[in-house]
């Protein structure tokens, strides 16, 4: 199982900051990260199989159907993009990436139903899903948090990269700019669990309580400090930031800025090409 190391942690302008790592070197880690992930991407709704085979009917003449299928991969193959970072598969894998460490380093839990990269059609493989990147709960002993995710990646050489403006942008939206986009992810995370979980369930049943009461409370500015948790994640290959832990990417960031939301930045400091891992781990999936 992947192990995090927490190599360095300090308050940078009121905001925790802490960075990891995972030993690439060692060959079951890696490993281990990768299976992980590929399993991820094969239980994506948008991979699987039952669309192509609804052309297999007796009706439908082999040469039409070929040509169907033809139409449909070329319409909806999520491609390689000259633009590396607007790449669906960059973007998927990545948010697969928090949600694994925030899993194992910060109580949080992230539930496939509810996951807009799981259950999103095959029709929009080409795609990005909207609104907020990762969202799920974090458990506090008996309380919850609702977790406000926002993903970047970065190979820059600059500190900080243009990539954290972009996610400092992000997390503004989320707090400040659209509170409707706040909500609607919380009302999609309640209908989500609902409809497809056991409301039976007591953890089910305390997290939909949770959630249809901070749709409720969203207007109280207090509920935005204690009910919700930001977690603005950079994934990094950088010589200084893989080496000497660098945190400084951060350092526009601005607790006051946040009205003292708790909000705990993240970085990943990934030792080798992020592109190029990516892209190996989509190509090493069958039927992707």
């Amino acid at each position: 199982m992947s192990k995090f190391n927490c190599r360095n942690r300090k308050t940078i302008n009121d905001i925790e900051v802490a960075l990891y790592d995972v030993d690439l070197e060692k060959e079951d880690e890696i490993n281990d990260l990768k299976n992980w992930l590929q399993q991820k991407i094969k239980r994506m709704n948008m991979n699987n199989s039952d669309f192509i085979d609804a052309f297999n009917v007796s009706t439908i003449s082999e040469g039409f159907r070929e040509r169907i299928k033809r139409a449909y991969e070329k319409s909806s193959n999520p491609i390689e993009n000259k633009i590396k970072w607007f790449d669906v598969r960059r973007s998927r894998v990545t948010e697969f990436m928090a949600q694994r460490l925030l899993e194992k380093q910060y109580n949080c839990l992230f539930y496939e139903e509810a996951d807009k990269k799981i259950t999103a059609s095959i029709i929009d493989r080409d795609k990005h899903a909207g609104g907020v990147d990762v969202t799920g709960i974090r458990t506090e002993e008996d309380d919850f948090k609702f977790v406000i995710c926002e993903v970047k990646s970065s190979s820059s050489k600059s500190i900080p990269c243009e990539n954290a403006d972009e996610l400092l942008k992000d997390i503004n939206s989320s707090f400040y700019n659209d509170k409707d986009r706040t909500t609607k992810e919380i009302m999609n995370y309640f209908k989500s669990l609902s409809t497809s979980l056991n409301i039976n369930d007591e953890l089910i049943h305390n997290i939909l309580n949770f959630l249809i009461n901070l749709v409720d409370e969203l207007g109280n500015e207090l509920v935005i400090t204690n009910k919700l948790v930001f977690f603005p994640f950079l994934i990094r290959n950088n010589k200084k930031v893989c080496e000497e832990y660098e945190l400084n990417d951060f350092s526009n960031f601005k607790n006051d800025d946040f009205k003292n939301t708790e909000m705990k930045g993240i970085i990943w400091a990934f030792n080798t090409d992020i592109d190029e891992f990516v892209k190996n781990i989509y190509n090493e999936v069958e039927n992707v």
